[in-house]
């Protein structure tokens, strides 16, 4: 069985970074629907797209962390299709 370098190299991080990450990750899936914001959910997808390019997580921290970032994507592209049905019904805007 071949296994890619870098999920090595994600074992070997140190305690701290490992707990951060994991905390982050940890928070990021607990927010309600509701807390959406577009900007945030880009940052965040950009931070996760620095995360895995590093190649310092462990194979299951990065299948976690492309879990959420595939979730953002949905939430923003949802978001940009309610909001260009908005726009394209200017009258009838809340």
């Amino acid at each position: 069985m071949c296994v890619h370098p870098a999920v090595f190299h994600g074992a070997m991080k140190t305690a701290g970074k490992y707990i951060n990450l994991r905390g982050n990750i940890q928070r990021n899936m607990n927010k309600s629907p509701t807390d959406f914001h577009l900007e945030t959910a880009l940052n965040r997808i950009r931070e996760i797209q620095g995360l895995l390019q590093d190649g310092s997580q462990t194979f299951d921290d990065s299948l976690t962390l492309f879990e959420e970032a595939t979730r953002h994507i949905s939430q923003c592209r949802a978001y940009l299709s309610e909001a260009e049905v908005r726009l394209q019904k200017p009258g009838q805007n809340p």
